[in-house]
């Protein structure tokens, strides 16, 4: 039958209610938080070394993607201040900021 603009929906799930593959994978997604998670602790407690810091940077990945790299295109001359006797105090000074301004 033909689609008719007006008429109610008769079939499939109603509104609100979540499919059944939906609900399988939010069941996935409980299972790697809770318990999968106590696995993987247990786990990178018995590792040393190299083979921790391989598999801590291989899950860090899925927790924190890692971000595009962005260089600065604008190449300046710049003098940077560190004065230790003022903590928290860093001087940052362009050597020529008039020759970086475009008409």
């Amino acid at each position: 039958m033909a689609f008719q603009k007006g008429r109610s929906k008769t079939g499939g799930i109603q509104k609100g209610q979540k499919h059944e593959k939906t609900k399988q994978w939010d069941q996935i997604g409980d299972y790697i938080v809770n318990n999968g998670a106590e696995r993987i602790i247990k786990y990178m407690d018995t590792l040393e070394g190299k083979a921790f810091f391989e598999a801590y940077v291989a899950i860090l990945e899925y927790f924190k993607p890692k971000q595009k790299r962005t260089e600065n295109e604008n190449e300046r001359d710049v003098n940077i201040t560190v004065n230790e006797s003022v903590p928290n105090k860093i001087i940052v000074e362009y050597v020529n900021p008039v020759s970086y301004i475009k008409d």
